[in-house]
């Protein structure tokens, strides 16, 4: 496990050391490119069946959508997962109960199961020999298990291209496991049978794949 011992003091140092940048891109940067991070969330919303109670958000990093649905659904245990406490306290919400945690997912820390699992730009940051592992355990811990990640920006658009430049020069961010969308789909038929889809927004593409233990997964959305 040296390799993801390694990452995961990467992945930490980096927050450490960019953090006013970190604090600069909550303040003023999510809040003029919202729209785009609001798709990512309205889409993981649609996908979500039935109404969960209980949930865990992989690696939540600084974004909101765990309250979001804890909102929607009137979720009853929602823990919030992340590597780095200082990227969790900018989505702390009194009007909702959240466990925050910072597990490296990788280290299978969660025994317990839940009704859904989501797993968004999480893949590009586990190195390709962790990923399968990482998917069948998350298909394990879950009943409803989404999981959503960019599509590698070398192969898509120019502004995708702008953006990963954004994330990992001015943000430090180490994620560089990325995968195409045929790629992509061919991982996760490996694992289980999956809808899968993609849908566009102003960072770039995006590839979901979401597999549920009630529900019939027998068809692609798009």
């Amino acid at each position: 496990m040296d390799e993801i011992a390694t990452q995961e003091n990467l992945e930490k140092k980096s927050v450490e050391d960019h953090w006013l940048r970190y604090l600069f891109h909550n303040l003023l940067v999510k809040k003029i490119f919202f729209s785009s991070s609001k798709k990512l969330q309205d889409k993981i919303l649609d996908l979500i069946i039935g109404q969960p109670k209980s949930i865990l958000d992989v690696s939540c990093g600084d974004d909101d959508l765990v309250v979001r649905i804890c909102k929607k659904f009137k979720v009853e245990i929602c823990v919030a997962n992340d590597l780095s406490p200082k990227l969790t306290s900018f989505i702390h919400d009194n009007t909702v109960k959240i466990t925050y945690t910072n597990f490296n997912i990788l280290s299978k820390p969660f025994v317990e199961k839940f009704d859904l699992v989501v797993c968004k730009n999480t893949l590009h940051h586990i190195p390709r020999s962790y990923q399968s592992s990482l998917i069948q355990y998350l298909l394990k811990i879950s009943n409803q298990l989404i999981i959503v990640d960019i599509e590698d920006p070398s192969r898509s658009t120019f502004r995708s291209k702008i953006w990963n430049w954004y994330y990992r020069t001015f943000l430090g961010d180490e994620g560089n496991c990325f995968l195409n969308f045929d790629s992509f789909k061919t991982f996760l038929s490996i694992e289980k049978k999956f809808i899968l889809g993609e849908f566009s927004t102003l960072k770039g593409n995006y590839m979901y794949g979401t597999y549920s233990k009630s529900f019939n997964s027998d068809s692609s959305l798009t």
